[in-house]
C-alpha cells in the first residue's frame, strides 16, 4: 500500500498519483492493499466517497485484495450526548438556514451522481456520534465493520434516524448490509451478550438481542 498511496493525492471522484515506471511496476507486485479512512458517521461526503470509492475498487486488477479500516473522527466533538436541533444548530454553525440549505444541495446533487438518494428533510436533529465510533470499533473486532459503517450512513442519511445515535439494533436492521451482523456466530450466540463490552445498547448489537426495559 505504501508504493501505492506514498505522493497520492485522492479526492471525492479519484486520486492522483505519480505513474512512474517503477510505481507501475510496484502496482502490478501488489497482490494485497490497506486503506485506513477516517470519517464521522453523519458526514454526507464520506458517504458519497464511500461510494467512490468501491467504484474504484471494483476496477483493480484481478488479484489485488483490498482491505479497509475505518477510524473515526467528530465532526461535532462538543455535541452534547442528547444531540440539538439540526436547523438550530445549522444555522448558527454556518451563518444562516439558507446557507445551510446551499450546502445539503451541493452534497445532495455529488451524492446523487454517486447512486445515494440523500433525505436531509428527514434529518430533523444532528445527533452526538461518540456511541457510534464505538460500535464501528466493536465490529472491526469482529470482521463486519464495513457492514456497520454502511448502516450508520444509512439509518442517519438515508433515514433520518438520530436517536442517541447510538445505533441500536432496530436501526441497523435499517440497512440490508447489516444482515452480515446476524450472520456472524460470535454476535448471534448468548455468551456473546454476556462478554461484550460498555453499555445496552452496544451489548444488544453485539448479540444481536433488544435491550431489556426497564
Amino acid at each position: 500500500m505504501n508504493d501505492l498511496a506514498h505522493g497520492a493525492v485522492c479526492g471525492l471522484a479519484s486520486c492522483d498519483t505519480e505513474t512512474s515506471p517503477s510505481r507501475v511496476g510496484d502496482a502490478k507486485r501488489s497482490t494485497s492493499l490497506m486503506v485506513e479512512i477516517v470519517s464521522d458517521a453523519i458526514c454526507p461526503w464520506c458517504f458519497v466517497a464511500k461510494r467512490n470509492f468501491e467504484a474504484a475498487v471494483a476496477k483493480l486488477p484481478e488479484g489485488v485484495k483490498m482491505s479497509v479500516r475505518w477510524l473515526p473522527f467528530e465532526l461535532n466533538p462538543d455535541m452534547p450526548v442528547e444531540g440539538n436541533d439540526r436547523r438550530a444548530y445549522r444555522s448558527a454553525k454556518f451563518g444562516s438556514w439558507a446557507h445551510s440549505l446551499e450546502l445539503d444541495a451541493q452534497v445532495s446533487a455529488a451524492a446523487a451522481r454517486a447512486g445515494i438518494s440523500m433525505r436531509h428533510d428527514l434529518m430533523q436533529r444532528t445527533p452526538n456520534t461518540f456511541k457510534a465510533h464505538r460500535l464501528i470499533w466493536l465490529a472491526g473486532q469482529e470482521g463486519v465493520q464495513d457492514a456497520v459503517v454502511e448502516a450508520l450512513f444509512g439509518a442517519y442519511l438515508l433515514k433520518g434516524v438520530t436517536s442517541e445515535m447510538s445505533m441500536s439494533l432496530s436501526t441497523l436492521r435499517l440497512a440490508p448490509t447489516s444482515r452480515a451482523i446476524a450472520r456472524k456466530p460470535s454476535l448471534q450466540a448468548s455468551k456473546g451478550w454476556q462478554r461484550s463490552p460498555g453499555p445496552c445498547w452496544l451489548r444488544a448489537v453485539v448479540a444481536y438481542r433488544e435491550c431489556p426495559r426497564s
